[in-house]
């Protein structure tokens, strides 16, 4: 049997093992939220590229959503079209003046529910 100064210095042991515990599991709550959460901060405007959006209805050819592309944003040529595996319905065409522009800073204009045809 534990005497009564045992079980108070148990508490206190105790209690600032689960505080020092406790701040690891924010630490990795907070953290994992932001890797579940990652294509959703991707997007977030206030960080990101500058994003134009064009809703299409059905599928476009590859030229005409360049055109749509170069409409938008008529200063930087459209460089590659890339698309999202966890959004299958948008498109990106990475925009700049060369590919040299676009690995230093790529301004993406996405096209949402407009997958290309051949």
């Amino acid at each position: 049997m534990l005497t009564k100064d045992a079980v108070r210095r148990w508490y206190v042991v105790r209690k600032w093992t689960s505080l020092v515990n406790t701040i690891f599991v924010l630490i990795a709550c907070v953290t994992g939220l932001a890797l579940v959460f990652h294509h959703e901060i991707d997007h977030w405007p206030a960080d990101g590229p500058e994003r134009g959006r064009v809703e299409a209805r059905e599928p476009l050819p590859l030229d005409r959503l360049l055109s749509i592309a170069r409409a938008q944003r008529p200063g930087p040529r459209g460089q590659m079209v890339l698309n999202d595996p966890l959004a299958p319905e948008s498109l990106y065409v990475a925009m700049a003046e060369s590919i040299d522009a676009l690995l230093a800073e790529a301004e993406l204009l996405e096209l949402r529910g407009s997958r290309h045809r051949a």
